[in-house]
């Protein structure tokens, strides 16, 4: 076989490997848009709001309960919306303290080798700026005397 046929050849397997591929995603033969089971992402999920607590040294989600996953929204979340309930414990030298309970929202999707990505949608950060932003501006204007 010259150069010449083994380029044509090694091309024609690559399309029709490409072409399987698009088919498979195409007609939901991956599972990206398979839904996770709570049980499946716990540990993640612990370790996902943990990492949300910037102000917080040694962070601890505590209480994580109630995790229920909703369906499939492609266009809102570009996944499955996941909500729980959770206490951070925040652990500073030789005191702790700890937050009310909390509702968690993410969004669960697996990506390309089917492990589940948490993530919180843009649209969700831009409303908690906006929120964060009113309470700055409020304090300012308002200070406690």
């Amino acid at each position: 076989m010259n150069s010449n046929n083994r380029g044509g050849a090694v091309l024609w397997i690559v399309v029709v490997v490409a072409v399987i591929v698009a088919a498979m995603y195409f007609t939901k033969g991956f599972t990206f848009n398979s839904k996770p089971n709570p049980n499946e992402i716990t540990d993640q999920l612990r370790v996902f709001l943990s990492d949300r607590y910037d102000n917080c040294t040694n962070a601890s989600v505590t209480d994580l309960e109630n995790i229920n996953v909703g369906p499939y929204n492609k266009d809102t979340y570009g996944g499955f919306p996941v909500y729980a309930t959770y206490k951070v414990t925040c652990a500073s030298g030789n005191s702790n303290s700890s937050t009310s309970p909390t509702v968690a929202v993410a969004v669960a999707k697996r990506d390309i080798f089917g492990r589940h990505l948490l993530f919180v949608p843009k649209f969700v950060n831009d409303i908690q700026n906006q929120v964060n932003d009113m309470a700055a501006q409020y304090w300012k204007d308002h200070p406690i005397k």
